[in-house]
């Protein structure tokens, strides 16, 4: 697709998507978030605030009245989603159709997988605490042909990277551990190692490390302080360095906190 051109002018109250943690404004952007997002749209978009987003704020009440009678009707939230995305030309009959068997794929998943799926995307768009739970109903399932060691190993894994971006250094090392239990996979000890050097003042179990080489010590060391260079060179730390270079004054108050409040909200936004 290419440039999209919102008509709708901003409405008084956008329709709010809690799992994306995003406003609305528009019937444009709304359908791109559903079709960006099919596997959350499925799950949680179908209610009354998307009805009467359609109705009262864009004024699509013969629309809005439609997919309402869809759902008293038992209508799949896939039949629904569909429908809206074929309600303008935005997108190709091509597209459409490729977001069916995106749907049709879904439907197919085994119900662990599909929360897998799900939680993945959480992950994807920062929204880390809702992914964690997920992960974690996914970790309730008994054992079957799907649920292996293997893909519970990748639930741990991804449930500990969960947690690293949360700065839950403890519980991510626990969860990579769980991980490389269940199949030894290399990656998940480097995580761990990884770990004990953003966090050396935790109490870790260092069992894993005592048969390995000095050659992946040397690598994984290289890696980490590579990682640490970027992350120190971002631009608005240099911004801040600089603030805090000259004279104190006021404005550096007022810049310092702004800073900080915009970091708070990212982190509550993760939650």
């Amino acid at each position: 697709m290419g440039l999209i051109v919102c008509e709708q002018s901003e409405v008084l109250h956008p329709l709010y998507i809690t799992e994306l943690n995003i406003h609305v404004y528009s019937l444009e952007e709304l359908l791109y978030v559903i079709y960006e997002n099919p596997i959350l749209a499925r799950e949680s978009l179908i209610s009354q605030p998307l009805f009467e987003f359609l109705d009262l704020e864009l004024g699509l009440l013969q629309l809005s009245s439609y997919l309402q009678k869809m759902k008293k009707e038992q209508a799949s939230n896939d039949e629904i989603l569909l429908t809206l995305l074929d309600c303008t030309r935005m997108y190709s009959a091509v597209e459409l159709n490729h977001y069916r068997k995106k749907l049709e794929a879904y439907r197919k998943l085994h119900r662990a997988e599909y929360l897998f799926e799900m939680a993945n995307t959480l992950f994807e768009q920062k929204r880390y605490q809702r992914a964690a739970d997920t992960y974690q109903k996914v970790l309730n399932f008994p054992k079957d042909t799907v649920v292996t060691d293997e893909f519970l190993a990748s639930v741990h894994a991804n449930l500990g990277s969960v947690y690293a971006n949360l700065f839950l250094f403890l519980d991510a090392y626990k969860e990579y551990a769980i991980a490389y239990n269940q199949i030894k996979d290399r990656h998940c000890l480097k995580e761990m190692y990884h770990i004990m050097l953003i966090a050396p003042d935790l109490s870790f179990d260092e069992q894993y490390f005592q048969d390995l080489d000095e050659q992946s010590k040397k690598e994984w060391d290289a890696e980490f302080r590579d990682s640490l260079e970027q992350a120190t060179s971002l631009p608005i730390l240099k911004e801040i360095s600089q603030w805090f270079s000259h004279d104190h004054t006021d404005d550096t108050d007022k810049k310092v906190e702004s800073i900080i409040q915009t970091w708070k909200q990212e982190y509550r936004n993760m939650m």
